[in-house]
């Protein structure tokens, strides 16, 4: 574990990190990246520059030079929210550790366009990097710049998020639209935050009211929206809150109707992660659900005070590399 904090109500409830770590350090947040790739579309939704989400590909972006006719065939019958949904139906088996489409040699929108069709478009869901890949090609496209200075831009700067950063350039220079961003936990916090404030951030309008409920609609799997996930309370079977997920155990939680946003960066292996992820969920539901029930809000305070001040520890047991390490400004 290196960091968790719960917001409740637009408060700090609860801030803890791992032993020398701190509140300025970021880290890399692997596929959290989809879900602030779709908060961009979000905004350029909003702001009129892209006219919708069900349009080709090919009447959006620009033909690149390098595209053959068949790649660019492929562009003309998947829309933008078929790659949102995961459901281009181009073939992708995801294998973060050998696939091609992470070398920095590829260029990733040719790449995904590249792939054979599988299904046709909008009929099934395939977790897939290379639809994310398609989603940030053409967020940088009618941004008409690269996708890391437009999300500075129009994102992380309105928020006031900081030390971030966004790694894995490809050979188009283009930034990859579904993992290699790198965030401080604080910052996570306020992208949830930012969804149950309906796109309102000190009285400014970052993206239009509607778009919570367009990213968090399923699509052609129940449990994924516009590169959001989608979850369900066990045993009950209403939907409770949603989250962006990333590999080795980063999360952001958001509860809309218990005003509750959290976030965790950890360096996992997958059976711990699941756990973590699990217990997560249940603490957060109980809490809710025993809240006010003769529970001593002084003699809580006082257990998250020292909680705080003792830090997270443990051995790291996950192989680290230069990708894992944290920084601070």
């Amino acid at each position: 574990m290196r960091a968790f904090l719960l917001l409740k109500d637009c408060t700090v409830v609860l801030e803890r990190y791992k032993g020398g770590l701190t509140r300025d350090h970021n880290h890399a947040v692997y596929s959290v990246t989809k879900s602030v790739v779709s908060t961009l579309v979000g905004i350029q939704l909003s702001d009129g520059r892209l006219a919708g989400l069900d349009l080709p590909i090919s009447r959006i972006v620009s033909r690149p030079l390098a595209a053959r006719d068949v790649q660019w065939a492929r562009a003309s019958t998947l829309t933008l929210r078929n790659a949102m949904n995961m459901a281009s139906g181009l073939a992708y088996a995801h294998n973060p550790a050998q696939h091609p489409i992470y070398a920095l040699g590829t260029d990733r929108f040719i790449y995904a366009l590249s792939l054979e069709p599988a299904a046709k478009p909008g009929q099934q869901f395939n977790y897939s990097d290379a639809d994310a890949s398609i989603t940030g090609a053409v967020v940088a496209s009618v941004a008409g710049e690269d996708l890391y200075a437009f999300a500075r831009r129009a994102l992380f700067d309105p928020l006031q998020m900081y030390n971030h950063d966004w790694w894995f350039r490809d050979a188009a220079g283009r930034f990859p639209g579904g993992w290699g961003l790198r965030m401080r936990p604080m910052d996570m916090l306020k992208l949830g935050q930012l969804y149950i404030q309906k796109g309102i951030w000190n009285q400014h309008n970052v993206f239009d009211p509607s778009y919570p409920a367009q990213a968090w609609a399923p699509g052609v799997s129940p449990r994924y929206g516009l590169h959001w996930w989608i979850a369900q309370a066990k045993g009950r079977g209403e939907v409770d809150h949603y989250a962006a997920i990333g590999f080795k155990g980063q999360r952001i939680y958001v509860f809309p109707s218990f005003g509750i946003v959290a976030a965790v960066v950890s360096s996992l292996p997958a059976e711990e992660e699941q756990y973590l992820a699990s217990a997560t969920l249940t603490a957060i539901r109980e809490s809710v659900a025993g809240a006010g029930e003769g529970n001593s809000p002084d003699a809580a305070r006082k257990e998250l005070s020292q909680l705080v001040r003792s830090g997270f520890r443990g051995v790291t047991r996950v192989r680290q590399s230069t990708q894992d390490s944290p920084r601070s400004p």
